[in-house]
């Protein structure tokens, strides 16, 4: 990974930007990733609301009902913060395999999915034996618009340990039954999650910005069932001096 600093004669100290947030990121050993392919999207929503996009899971019943949601459940999740950064985990549907097993043959690889925030702007999301690397960044020149480069990367150490710790068939992303392993293919888990965020993540968020663009909503509410949501409009609030996010008792 390059990390870059915005000003010219400025210094990064890795261990300073990240804290213990870079042994868990190191652990993925990016060094052996194979690169896929890239994205890019120019889209009507602002560089936050893209973000957003990435904060909560709980959609995918819904927003995802035909394709995401096949591959993981949207009603748990791990939760943890990094100083501004954050971590959100959830099972992938795997995991109704996994439990079955013994404990030695239990993967983390295996029965979750990984979503890492780098503030202000990186997603990282590991997902069996892929990464996807989404880099967002705000319109030159339009408020309303942002830019999202996305790369993903084929994590081949990952996948033999997956492949020496169970037995796989080939499998549809779209099927339904989970009650048997199935390998899915990686390039059509890469174009299902392209497809995902540019036309139902993406696309929701673009109908909520044409909200805020017509100035009649004054305020979005965060649940609390959305903590990342809040950490990453807290954080990026702080660091410029705006004032912080007002709690609100419904009671």
């Amino acid at each position: 990974m390059l990390v870059v600093h915005p000003q010219v004669d400025g210094s990064v100290n890795i261990e300073e930007l990240l804290g213990t947030f870079a042994e868990e990121i190191a652990s993925f050993e990016f060094g052996k990733c194979q690169f896929m392919g890239d994205a890019t999207l120019n889209k009507a929503l602002n560089w936050k609301l893209a973000n957003d996009t990435f904060g909560e899971i709980y959609h995918f019943s819904t927003l995802h009902s035909e394709s995401l949601n096949h591959l993981a459940y949207g009603d748990y999740a791990s939760y943890r913060e990094f100083g501004r950064h954050h971590r959100i985990c959830t099972a992938n549907r795997h995991l109704d395999v996994m439990r079955k097993k013994p404990e030695s043959q239990w993967s983390f690889a295996f029965g979750s999915i990984a979503a890492y925030y780098l503030f202000p702007n990186i997603n990282i999301v590991f997902a069996g034996g892929m990464v996807v690397l989404v880099r967002v960044y705000p319109h030159p020149t339009e408020v309303g618009r942002s830019i999202s480069r996305i790369s993903h990367f084929e994590m081949p150490h990952i996948k033999q340990q997956l492949s020496a710790a169970t037995t796989t068939k080939p499998g549809s992303l779209y099927e339904t039954d989970h009650s048997n392993e199935v390998e899915w293919d990686l390039s059509a888990t890469v174009e299902l999650l392209l497809s995902t965020v540019e036309h139902e993540d993406y696309w929701m968020a673009e109908q909520a910005q044409i909200t805020a663009n017509s100035g009649k909503v004054e305020n979005f509410l965060f649940g609390r069932n959305e903590p990342a949501l809040q950490h990453f409009h807290k954080s990026y609030r702080e660091l410029l001096g705006d004032p912080p996010l007002h709690e609100y008792n419904a009671g």
